[in-house]
């Protein structure tokens, strides 16, 4: 039986594999794709990229916990520091980062299943949660890399700094509203700090950066894309 309808969910797809799916008489939908296939896909949906027939923040696909949740306060007096850099960190991000802060602010790291044990950390509260809505909402700033992470903080309406993990997310589109500071490996330390810092003790910039991002990520793209995907089997 041919399929009506096939879904690549797979970076940099080559054109090779996508015409041979299109020769069936299939249509085709890649996501999160900069490859040589996704420019004769029938649709190409691009949350993190600045390419594609779908693209950027509007069609961000979020889990149900970051949809429809209350107004979050931004508070005058900034002390809470999320640091969460996915659940392994290759780059050991947060191990460096978190022990920058832990002297002034109340620093809490987010582990992953596969993130390794640091003694940087020993000082600096983590958890593994069941609800990350939960933690982004109870802080004032969090510090992440520069993937689907900023889009769900964005959409719970905290204030975002955001740091590449790797030479692809440099590359990500623009959240409007997240201070963006680049790949980790052209910053020093010192650089990090002194934003922060600087974001912690300004409430109107972070109460602009709050609003900016939540009104920027409206938690509506699933069904934006569901419409589009409707369309395209019609």
């Amino acid at each position: 039986m041919t399929p009506t309808l096939v879904v690549f969910d797979k970076l940099d797809t080559s054109a090779e594999e996508v015409a041979a799916v299109k020769a069936q008489g299939a249509r085709v939908v890649c996501f999160e794709d900069l490859g040589p296939g996704a420019r004769i896909a029938d649709l190409t949906i691009n949350e993190l990229y600045d390419s594609g027939t779908l693209k950027g923040p509007r069609y961000a696909v979020l889990r149900p916990e970051f949809c429809g949740l209350p107004p979050y306060r931004v508070r005058e007096k900034a002390d809470r520091v999320l640091v969460t850099f996915g659940g392994s960190d290759p780059s050991g991000l947060a191990p460096r980062i978190a022990p920058l802060f832990v002297d002034y602010y109340h620093v809490r790291v987010v582990l992953g299943p596969q993130s390794p044990d640091s003694p940087h950390l020993d000082r600096v509260d983590c958890v593994r949660p069941a609800s990350m809505a939960e933690q982004y909402r109870w802080s004032d700033l969090v510090i992440c890399s520069a993937g689907r992470t900023v889009h769900e903080a964005a959409a719970c309406g905290v204030p975002v700094v955001s740091i590449a993990a790797n030479e692809r997310e440099s590359r990500h589109s623009h959240c409007p509203g997240v201070l963006r500071l680049g790949l980790h490996s052209a910053l020093g330390d010192e650089a990090i700090f002194e934003t922060v810092t600087r974001l912690l003790g300004d409430f109107e910039q972070r109460a602009e950066m709050s609003a900016t991002a939540r009104a920027a990520i409206d938690g509506l793209g699933t069904q934006r894309i569901a419409h589009h995907l409707t369309s395209l089997l019609e």
